[in-house]
């Protein structure tokens, strides 16, 4: 028996990170992609997680090279490289960018002025119950 309401449709499907997630610990430093397969069937996209591809920064493997890859065309960007150390150094560069437009924009908010007492308005006495 045929299964209900079934069709054959042309799609594809490909595998990317969905997530990263880094571990910047005191002692050790690690970097984990979870990867997300995505598939297109006809007019829906489809994605379900898959495993992770991990590896912790260390002194070992902090010089080792990998092509720098332009994401729109998967070649390598004019033979440039990066090293592990160049990736941390350049998340931690990040970081710092991001907190200190973080810092320089909270101080230029003006903080409300606590020595003002707040402006109450006048409210009128509630007028005696004729009845009494």
């Amino acid at each position: 028996m045929p299964n209900y309401k079934e069709s054959s449709v042309a799609g594809s499907s490909y595998v990317r990170a969905g997530s990263v997630f880094i571990d910047n610990g005191l002692i050790n430093k690690s970097i984990a992609f979870q990867e997300q397969e995505v598939m297109t069937l006809g007019d829906e996209v489809i994605s379900k997680s898959l495993g992770l591809v991990a590896s912790e920064f260390t002194a070992e493997n902090q010089d080792t090279a990998f092509a720098l890859l332009d994401p729109e065309t998967n070649q390598q960007v004019d033979g440039q490289t990066m090293t592990f150390a160049d990736v941390y150094n350049a998340l931690y560069s990040l970081y710092l960018h991001l907190a200190l437009e973080r810092d320089a924009a909270a101080e230029a908010e003006p903080e409300p002025d606590v020595d003002e007492e707040p402006e109450v308005e006048d409210v009128p006495e509630p007028e005696a119950d004729p009845a009494e």
